[in-house]
């Protein structure tokens, strides 16, 4: 699928519109949405069934919305990720990775070496900035 996606959209110039593409265990859900001034939705779809009936429906959209140059981006959906809120360890900032691979590994029910994890600072007002996601 991704590599269908690679032939369809090529990145342009700035663009004032996006494609948001979802995968999910029902199908395949499409978002076209204005970015510029303000964000809106402008159309959306969700093409079920297989694989070829997926990727067909999404080639028929995007020639429709005439969407060839369109940036797409790729959307997880809930199914997909979990964001845990831990502490800031409190080690050197080159050793944070490893630090919350190590906090969140008995936090998950598979090995950690699967799993994809980064983090980021927690911005709710300027208080505690201790806290990370």
């Amino acid at each position: 699928m991704l590599s269908q996606l690679k032939k369809i959209f090529k990145l342009g110039d700035h663009q004032k519109t996006a494609v948001c593409v979802q995968v999910s265990k029902k199908g395949l859900n499409v978002v076209w949405v204005r970015i510029e001034p303000v964000l809106q939705i402008l159309k959306c779809q969700c093409f079920s069934g297989d694989l070829k009936n997926q990727q067909e429906g999404l080639l028929s959209f995007v020639e429709q919305n005439k969407l060839y140059h369109a940036a797409c981006y790729g959307v997880l959906s809930l199914d997909d990720y979990q964001l845990m809120l831990i502490d800031k360890p409190k080690v050197v900032d080159g050793e944070i990775g490893e630090s919350v691979r190590w906090l969140v590994k008995d936090l998950i029910d598979f090995p950690v070496e699967e799993a994809a994890i980064d983090f980021f600072l927690r911005l709710r007002g300027l208080g505690n900035l201790r806290k990370f996601m």
